[in-house]
């Protein structure tokens, strides 16, 4: 029987995306100081304007360039894998992207700051692919990006309550919701700048 991480796909064996502690365990071993929230949040940024995860991917994961020499390739090959699911998922019509998120077993707090590492990893993914000429972007776009940056900054020192989870639970949707809305409008962006101009 296949490792539940290993599937078929058109007849080749491929990884599948790392769950939460996996991931987590991943980066423990690369001595990275990113959580799996903020990790899978910063490479979604990142897909975000660039088509590939390059050294600069690395430089953020391992806060310098020598660490990222000693990273193992298969924790590269794991991290690439992700990458291009995550690419798979953001680009799917049928809203199957999800945020790598802690399970609902996982107590309250660690959950608020998980997802507020997710922000705050994709605004970072957002910085270090490029820069964003905020005039080209939708007003809904901007208010977006915007509601990210308040959202990293959430405490966990909220007490739970069902209404606290139901906000939570709605947080994280808008979120998911809203990365794909940017991801989309970064496309759009992309190809009218690529588009050749025609000459009369």
């Amino acid at each position: 029987m296949l490792p539940r991480n290993i599937a078929f796909e058109q007849g080749f064996i491929r990884l599948m995306m790392l769950d939460y502690d996996e991931l987590q365990n991943l980066l423990g071993g690369m001595n990275s100081g990113l959580r799996a929230s903020e990790c899978h949040g910063f490479l979604t940024g990142y897909l975000c304007l660039a088509d590939t995860i390059n050294e600069s991917v690395w430089k953020y994961i391992c806060a310098d360039m020598e660490g990222s020499e000693s990273i193992q390739p298969e924790q590269r090959s794991a991290l690439h894998t992700m990458s291009q699911d995550i690419s798979d998922q953001i680009d799917s019509r049928n809203f199957d992207f999800c945020l790598l998120q802690p399970d609902d077993t996982t107590p309250f707090s660690e959950r608020c700051e998980a997802l507020a590492e997710w922000c705050q990893g994709f605004l970072s993914g957002l910085g270090v692919a490029g820069t964003i000429d905020w005039n080209t972007l939708s007003d809904n776009c901007r208010e977006m990006i915007s509601d990210f940056s308040d959202i990293s900054r959430l405490g966990s020192d909220a007490g739970e309550s069902d209404q606290m989870e139901e906000s939570l639970m709605e947080l994280h949707e808008y979120v998911r919701i809203g990365a794909m809305y940017i991801h989309d409008e970064f496309s759009r962006l992309k190809a009218e700048n690529e588009r050749p101009e025609v000459l009369h």
